[in-house]
């Protein structure tokens, strides 16, 4: 989904989907049609959003080594959409993982090792990526300065809205 939106710097994390939409209208369309990507098989649906204008050497992500989303053990599903320079990578080759640590710190070592000569690529600007807590992807450290507006919708059965929003 192409968009025009143009928005303040904001933290957005973990905030419930319908009070999300009404309070936040301007995202509204992205959202729901992310969650039209999930499914409606969640007790919650749980919206993060970023925007931040970005310096060179910057990290969009406090962990730009490859990592899981939520707990890789349950069965959450996310869709992220991100528009401008400095987009999160994915692997570009599926990669069969057994043996994952339940250990967060032990998760990110062993990936690192894993994937470390597997081919990966930033999701393309402006474009819905369905993925699940079994899928490994990382941040970036900025190499371009500029806004990058990054959404994020997570269906989950175990984990509560906190409603978190803070303007820099």
């Amino acid at each position: 989904m192409k968009s025009n939106i143009k928005l303040p710097e904001i933290v957005i994390k973990d905030y419930d989907f319908n009070i999300f939409c009404a309070r936040y209208n301007e995202l509204s369309e992205i959202v729901s049609e992310m969650k039209n990507i999930i499914g409606c098989d969640f007790k919650n649906y749980l919206v993060n959003v970023t925007v931040k204008d970005y310096k060179i050497g910057e990290k969009t992500c406090k962990d730009v080594r490859y990592h899981f989303d939520g707990d890789y053990y349950k069965d959450n599903e996310y869709c992220v959409w991100c528009k401008g320079n400095n987009r999160t990578v994915f692997p570009t080759e599926k990669t069969n993982l057994s043996n994952v640590p339940e250990n967060r710190f032990e998760q990110n070592a062993f990936l690192e090792k894993v994937l470390k000569n597997v081919p990966s690529k930033e999701i393309e600007d402006q474009t819905f990526v369905k993925y699940t807590s079994q899928d490994p992807h990382k941040g970036v450290i900025c190499r371009e300065p500029g806004n990058r507006i990054f959404i994020r919708l997570m269906g989950t059965n175990y984990i509560k809205a906190s409603n978190y929003a803070k303007r820099n």
